[in-house]
């Protein structure tokens, strides 16, 4: 079964190739392996204060978020990456970091959080950061990172 990746933006402005942020979501999922689920995938970049009204209603916390993933109990679907690019822009600026790679930081994120992977106890932190530096370095070295731009 092929796997459908579903890409929208709700009101931020995003250029990129389709084509290419596909093959780094499927490069990311095939080094994560098994352990990522089956199912088709929705991935939405939004604005900050999107993504901060979903973080009230499911989370009951009003602030301002990176990322927040949503996983299915539905065997066809994987799960929906909820991405503020208005927060990548400002942490991409504060940390000196290419805009794109900061996003697709972001998204590495949300697929470890799918592929069951949490960030709440130290430990568990430390092994998120270490399986995203592992992902990042793949894309570097095969130079797949896809060229995303933001439009104000």
């Amino acid at each position: 079964m092929s796997r459908v990746i579903d890409i929208c933006q709700i009101e931020v402005s995003l250029a990129y190739s389709h084509e290419q942020l596909i093959l780094f979501l499927q490069k990311t999922i095939a080094f994560i392996g098994d352990s990522f689920p089956s199912g088709d995938l929705s991935i939405a970049f939004m604005s900050d204060s999107r993504l901060a009204e979903i973080h009230r209603e499911f989370m009951d916390d009003p602030s301002v978020t990176d990322v927040i993933t949503f996983p299915s109990e539905d065997p066809d679907l994987a799960g929906e990456i909820c991405i503020s690019a208005d927060m990548a822009v400002r942490q991409s600026k504060e940390h000196q970091t290419d805009f794109a790679e900061e996003l697709c930081l972001y998204l590495i994120h949300g697929c470890l959080h799918l592929a069951g992977y949490e960030d709440i106890a130290e430990e568990d932190i430390r092994l998120m950061r270490e399986a995203e530096r592992d992902i990042i370095e793949h894309h570097r070295r095969s130079d797949s990172f896809p060229k995303i731009t933001y439009t104000p």
